[in-house]
C-alpha cells in the first residue's frame, strides 16, 4: 500500500485500522488486518519511509461501534489515518466525523451508493 501524501506525516505515522474482527464477517476483517500488517511488515515498520504504529479495533460489524472507534482514533488517539471501513453500515456511521476533522481515511471493501454513485462528493473517489 503506498501512500501518496506521505510527505504529509510527521517523524512518525500512527495508522488507525479497524474492521470486523468477531463475528460471522470476522473472516473479511481479519484478511484485511492480516494484509495490512504484512505490508507494515514488509516496508520494515514504515509507511512513507516514516515509522509507523498500527491501532487496530474491532467494529463487530455495528454502526454505532464503528462511530466510537472513529471519534476515539481521531479525538484521542490522534491517527494520520483510518484504514478499514469495511462495509457500508461502519463507513456511512463514521464519515460525519471523518469529513469534520479531515483526517484521511482508506475504506478498504466499502462503497456505499451515496459515496460511489452519481452523486458522490468530488474526494470520495
Amino acid at each position: 500500500m503506498a501512500f501518496a501524501g506521505a510527505g504529509q506525516f510527521a517523524a512518525a505515522a500512527t495508522i488507525g485500522i479497524m474492521a470486523p474482527l468477531s463475528g460471522p464477517q470476522a473472516i473479511v476483517g481479519q484478511d484485511q488486518v492480516d494484509g495490512f500488517m504484512l505490508a507494515v511488515e514488509q516496508l520494515g515498520g514504515k509507511l512513507g519511509g516514516q515509522p509507523a504504529t498500527v491501532l487496530k479495533e474491532d467494529d463487530q460489524l455495528k454502526p454505532e461501534i464503528g462511530g466510537q472507534i472513529t471519534r476515539k482514533f481521531i479525538d484521542k488517539d490522534k491517527v494520520d489515518v483510518i484504514v478499514g471501513l469495511s462495509f457500508s453500515n461502519v463507513l456511512m456511521a463514521s464519515l460525519p466525523r471523518i469529513v469534520e476533522s479531515g483526517t484521511v481515511a482508506i475504506a478498504t471493501n466499502a462503497g456505499p451508493s451515496p459515496l460511489a454513485g452519481a452523486g458522490r462528493h468530488g474526494c470520495y473517489g
